[in-house]
């Protein structure tokens, strides 16, 4: 059974389950109820959620697509105007993407005991408009076999979507693939992170999809040097830490301590650099957090030791340990270690 179907019922189960709810408590047995009102914002905050899940499925459906070479059912991903931009050129509509995708990627079966690359997709930000449409935001890594027959990052960067909701499901109406490391913009103009959504009164899914955003943020605020944004992300009294100092306490101090930090470049990274995110384990407690998760450090490779041209490698692996609380309708940091792991083995 297809994720679609799933997460349709899913949604499914879940709105009846709200309507039975409502019913039972209009009944007289019952002191009070929800109003019609109260029920509706349910209905809409219930269908954000489902929005955003099957949003978040599609942009990963789209790179395991492509790499089991079911390149048919990664057209049909693109809306009947849907539009690529990337490297290969520009294609708009099902049919052209899917002749383009034939005529560069080409149309031999996917073999698993030789695959030749895979998508990593990650810090997925999904910005809804309340309707029909939606813009994300999310990064993409790009590893390959080197001749070494070992995984390398061969490149690195991220898309710019905007969807729409076609016949009951969120497709691709326009993806343009920003390539970092090495550099490649196919537009004029460099793409910028939606705004985040701002919702209060959450389900649990609610809460953690928002904090996966705050870790999403939290990278792209870095990267592009919004030392303002990044400090909005965390509590007024937050810490943050992690190595051999005395940890930062309060949001100014950690703004000041992370933008002097990178603009100094103590240890000469090269740009165009980034931060990628993944495995997060988040549990919530009413309007507190705690979560786990993983990053890593992305910067171009100069020598392409690996054997892939313009090839871009991971720098550090880190841990975050967090302690998060909803402050205003919004998650943010009130307190965020950092350990610091071994890079992969360089030669």
């Amino acid at each position: 059974m297809s994720s679609t179907i799933l997460a349709a019922r899913r949604f499914a189960c879940v709105v009846l389950s709200a309507a039975a709810l409502f019913m039972a408590a209009a009944s007289p047995a019952v002191a009070a109820g929800p109003t019609q009102a109260e029920f509706d914002a349910l209905k809409a905050r219930v269908q954000e959620t489902h929005d955003r899940q099957e949003i978040q499925q599609l942009i990963v459906e789209y790179g395991h697509l492509l790499d089991t070479h079911d390149l048919v059912g990664y057209s049909n991903l693109f809306a009947r105007e849907g539009e690529w931009v990337g490297g290969f050129g520009t294609a708009k509509g099902p049919k052209a993407i899917l002749a383009m995708m034939n005529k560069y990627i080409g149309t031999a079966p996917y073999d698993p005991k030789n695959v030749k690359g895979f998508h990593l997709l990650t810090n997925i930000i999904v910005h809804l408009d309340g309707g029909d449409r939606a813009t994300a935001w999310s990064r993409i890594v790009y590893m390959a076999r080197n001749k070494d027959n070992k995984p390398v990052p061969a490149m690195g960067g991220h898309y710019d979507d905007t969807l729409i909701r076609e016949n009951g499901h969120w497709k691709f109406l326009r993806r343009v693939v920003m390539m970092e490391i090495p550099f490649q913009d196919p537009r004029d103009i460099k793409g910028e992170p939606p705004p985040p959504p701002i919702s209060g009164g959450d389900t649990g899914a609610e809460d953690r999809q928002q904090i996966e955003q705050l870790f999403a943020d939290y990278g792209a605020t870095l990267d592009r040097h919004d030392w303002e944004a990044f400090g909005r992300l965390f509590t007024e009294d937050a810490e943050f830490g992690g190595g051999a100092g005395e940890p930062a306490r309060g949001r100014a101090a950690i703004q000041a301590s992370l933008e002097k930090a990178i603009t100094s470049n103590a240890a000469r990274i090269p740009a165009p650099d980034f931060h990628v995110f993944f495995n997060p384990s988040i549990h919530v407690e009413g309007d507190r957090a705690t979560a786990q998760s993983k990053g890593a450090y992305v910067i171009p490779d100069a020598h392409s030791t690996d054997g892939v041209p313009g090839a871009a490698h991971m720098v550090f692996f880190t841990v975050y340990d967090d302690v998060l609380v909803r402050r205003g309708g919004h998650w943010l940091f009130q307190r965020r270690t950092l350990h610091s792991t071994m890079p992969p083995a360089q030669k």
